[in-house]
């Protein structure tokens, strides 16, 4: 729930895109918190199943590891080379893009 001003303000910016023809995503979905390298691999696994037709972004931050890195940036680059992950992909009929 966003604050009135604020849902305001977003479905002003919506009618706006829609006015420019600014395509906007479907859906997007990040990485959740997860214990380890497999419960983060299931649940967006689960997530890719569950996304609408169109275009969806995924917000991840992977990074190697390394002194002040947190466990969770390393799993989501473990999770970006998994097999397994890219499967889940082609099974969902997904195309994923590196960049804009």
């Amino acid at each position: 729930m966003l604050p009135q001003p604020v849902a305001r303000l977003h479905r002003e910016a919506l009618v706006l895109a829609d006015e420019l023809g600014v395509a906007l995503p479907a859906a997007i979905i990040t990485t959740p918190r997860a214990g380890d390298d497999a419960e983060l691999r299931g649940r967006m696994i689960d997530l890719l199943a569950a996304l609408p037709e169109g275009t969806s972004e995924l917000f991840v931050h992977p990074a190697a590891d390394g002194p002040g890195i947190p466990s969770q940036r390393v799993a989501e680059a473990r999770l970006l080379r998994d097999p397994l992950w890219h499967r889940a992909l082609e099974h969902e009929g997904l195309e994923a893009m590196g960049q804009w």
